[in-house]
């Protein structure tokens, strides 16, 4: 068995309220041609209010002789605060996006075993943790010829690195560039971090543009929108996902308001759209083979885009709010579906479901840190995928 990678897919508490996913509802809610021209002064916002918990799991994905792909859970995680986004970056660093924070926590390898794949260990926020947020975890091997790689197990120090900016606030994806630095797409401040992992510096801003988008409020060093958060109704996008490509010079980025798709040059700054109007899309990627895809979510379907910005070719996966697509490889994608809190795996070129993992829901609205203890429990809803192709 060659191991191919690891998926990796967070889950959170929140339940999909499928009154507020139609692509009517979210053109009625942002409509308003004066929605921009009304708002309250920056000071009078409040700072972000946590609601939600949430969870990563992971997926091993391996392949035999004859070219089959099996699928082997590898491990999961659980938190008081909402996981937006797990990244593997390397062998030795994990990626742990939250809603105003990003931690780096550190992979070791434990050595004198044989390599094999083992059964997930799950694992829960300690509230004696000497770091904030951090967790005494048991991580599973994630490839299967590795000595064996694990998160710290029981040293309370998964968590080697916290990183916080006054515009690090409504992150949603966390996406590696080369040398050692992160890109961060954040919501509330309508943009685009480029944070190095070894100084801890935000070396870049790239907002999205106001000629295209509109403007909200003027950001700088003095505006902090984790005591200030601007939501959801104030944004002028919500852009929810970078993901760069072209060797990391450049990022395709979704937006959720104006369903818009569009290319960023990090080097210069210089943006181009290349669609709009699929209202509520998410996860926009460049694949493999130079196609941008992303998750139509109101719609449940995978879209291709030609080189021309036009749909291509479009992929239903039975889902009311398809949270995210990532390819694993050729045409083969893992789907979140989020009103099912789902994941499912497709050849989409064969129709061929190739995998189908559904998660327990938990009944109750809140006491959420109760249903933390449950061992059968990661979220009511499926959110974000990576895909860390093996060594």
């Amino acid at each position: 068995m060659r191991p191919l990678g690891t998926l990796a897919l967070t889950h959170s508490s929140r339940r999909t309220n499928l009154s507020r996913c139609s692509v009517q509802f979210l053109t009625r809610r942002f409509s308003d041609p004066e929605r921009l021209g009304r708002l309250p002064p920056f000071e009078s916002l409040p700072p972000p209010e946590p609601l939600y918990c949430g969870a990563a799991s992971f997926l091993a994905i391996l392949e035999d002789g004859r070219g089959r792909l099996h699928f082997r859970p590898a491990g999961s995680l659980r938190h008081r605060d909402k996981v937006q986004h797990a990244v593997l970056v390397d062998e030795d660093r994990l990626l742990i996006g939250f809603e105003q924070r990003v931690e780096r926590w550190s992979i070791v390898r434990a050595d004198g075993e044989e390599p094999r794949l083992r059964p997930g260990i799950n694992a829960r926020a300690s509230q004696k943790s000497p770091l904030k947020g951090t967790q005494s975890v048991g991580f599973t091997r994630l490839f299967s010829r590795s000595p064996g790689i694990y998160a710290r197990a029981g040293e309370r120090t998964a968590a080697t690195a916290c990183y916080e900016h006054p515009l690090l606030a409504g992150l949603h994806t966390v996406a590696s560039l080369p040398r050692s630095r992160v890109l961060l797409s954040c919501s509330a401040s309508d943009a685009l971090l480029i944070l190095h992992l070894e100084t801890g510096e935000v070396e870049k801003v790239l907002r999205m543009p106001a000629d295209l988008y509109g403007r909200n409020y003027d950001l700088d060093a003095t505006t902090d929108l984790r005591r200030h958060y601007v939501g959801d109704e104030q944004q002028t996008t919500h852009v929810n996902a970078a993901h760069p490509f072209d060797g990391g010079r450049r990022a395709v980025v979704s937006t959720l308001i104006q369903g818009a798709v569009g290319v960023f040059d990090l080097e210069t700054g210089a943006y181009e759209e290349i669609a709009r109007g699929f209202v509520g899309c998410h996860g926009a990627r460049v694949s493999a083979e130079g196609e941008v895809y992303f998750a139509d979510s109101t719609a449940g379907h995978l879209v291709f885009l030609d080189g021309r910005g036009r749909v291509a070719r479009r992929f239903d996966a039975g889902s009311r709010w398809l949270h995210d697509v990532q390819q694993i490889r050729g045409s083969v994608y893992a789907f979140a579906l989020a009103d099912a809190n789902e994941l499912r795996v497709w050849d989409v070129d064969r129709e061929e479901l190739l995998y189908r993992r559904r998660f327990a829901f938990w009944p109750v609205e809140g006491l959420f840190g109760l249903a933390r203890r449950m061992p059968f429990w990661l979220g009511n809803s499926t959110q974000a995928l990576s895909f860390s192709p093996a060594p």
